[in-house]
């Protein structure tokens, strides 16, 4: 039997403080064009961000804000950084759970060839303490280019992906506090502190 799908648009904003709120949108008319209308590479490059309901309206100072996610059915996103074929958002015991697995860990030790789909996770922290734990399919570029691709990724305007049931995220890596990548590229920059995780002992990617 196929489920009905649900008509209604809703809006969640993420703040530097740790509040999110969310706004709704039921009126067909409204939810088509605003789908039209919604380019998320560009979620962040107004100085605001201004929702209009019936008796209010309410404006977002985009540097404080951390994420916005878009619930609908008919909001995907294929808008990744370059390289990338993939991103899943994961709950932090499923994130925990594969980057301690024995079989992903012996992974970082194998040659990768120019081309080759390679799965890497991001545990990637905003300002306001929240995590955004992702698992990343990739194609691994040339050596020289490694470092680079890294960057790339993490000042992509917005960072966005699926959402696991429906609709999108995206991040405002402006107000990201830091990263970390399972594993590491072979590759590290030269001025990088050697060092293991406190936390993690020998676990951490060198």
């Amino acid at each position: 039997m196929k489920l009905a799908v649900n008509p209604m648009l809703e809006i969640r904003i993420h703040g530097v403080d740790g509040s999110v709120e969310t706004f709704s949108v039921d009126e067909p008319a409204l939810v088509d064009r605003m789908l039209r209308a919604i380019e998320p590479a560009r979620i962040f490059t107004e100085e605001s961000i201004t929702i209009a309901g019936e008796y209010s309206i309410t404006a977002f100072v985009t540097s404080r804000i951390t994420r916005v996610d878009l619930i609908h059915e008919r909001i995907c996103t294929s808008e990744f950084p370059p390289g990338v074929k993939d991103i899943v958002e994961l709950t932090e015991s499923e994130f925990q759970t594969l980057i301690h697995d024995p079989k992903f860990r012996r992974r970082r030790e194998l040659p990768r060839a120019p081309g080759e789909h390679v799965l890497g996770f991001l545990d990637i922290e905003m300002v306001n303490g929240r995590h955004a734990y992702l698992w990343v399919e990739s194609v691994t570029p040339p050596a020289v280019d490694r470092l680079l691709r890294l960057h790339a990724f993490l000042v992509a305007p917005p960072l966005t992906f699926p959402l696991r049931d429906r609709g999108i995220a995206a991040l405002n890596l402006a107000n990201m506090e830091r990263f970390t990548a399972y594993p590491g590229p072979r590759e590290v920059p030269a001025h990088a502190w050697p060092g293991h995780h406190a936390n993690h002992g020998q676990e951490d990617i060198e």
